[in-house]
């Protein structure tokens, strides 16, 4: 417990592909970028009317231009859309007058609970060894566990902490 991990790393930060962009293949890369710019234009076309409205509505204004004939529709839209944020708004003070609520009666009283301390005897009990066999276990540097095929514990093999000599060495 109080000694490092094994050093061996899960998470390789050379294979992230943010941290190594140019160790993909170049097809990899150029495929990545054609699709990003495909669904690109795909959403610009899909939201095309919005810029084709603005468009007619900017020329009305400020051109002179006629009135766009789909002006009527965007303010029906409007009203529409009017309801929805009544609709938002009502929602947020509700949670916000629940939450005041439980702040108000609920100060001070703290409802959870933390879970009592696994012991010895808990552990005894689950695993079916002796309570002085578990203590140490939990005094030992390193255990070993021997599994049965029911995945019950069979056996636990206790092991010395290797000293500095034998460590392996970084190169």
């Amino acid at each position: 417990m109080d000694e490092s991990r094994s050093r061996i790393p899960l998470i390789h930060p050379a294979d992230l592909i943010i941290e190594a962009p140019r160790a993909l293949a170049p097809w990899v890369r150029a495929r990545d970028w054609a699709l990003t710019a495909l669904v690109w234009l795909l959403y610009l076309w899909l939201i095309s009317d919005v810029f084709v409205f603005s468009w007619r509505l900017f020329r009305w204004l400020f051109q002179g231009q006629p009135e766009p004939e789909q002006l009527s529709r965007a303010i029906a839209l409007l009203g529409t859309l009017g309801s929805y944020v009544v609709v938002i708004v009502i929602n947020a003070a509700l949670l916000l007058a629940w939450a005041i609520y439980n702040q108000s009666r609920f100060r001070g009283h703290e409802r959870r609970r933390q879970a009592r301390p696994v012991s010895l005897e808990d552990l005894s009990r689950m695993y079916g060894f002796p309570t002085p066999v578990i203590a140490e276990w939990q005094a030992a540097p390193i255990l070993v566990a021997r599994l049965g095929d029911d995945g019950g514990l069979l056996d636990i093999e206790i092991r010395a902490r290797p000293s500095a000599e034998a460590a392996p060495t970084k190169s």
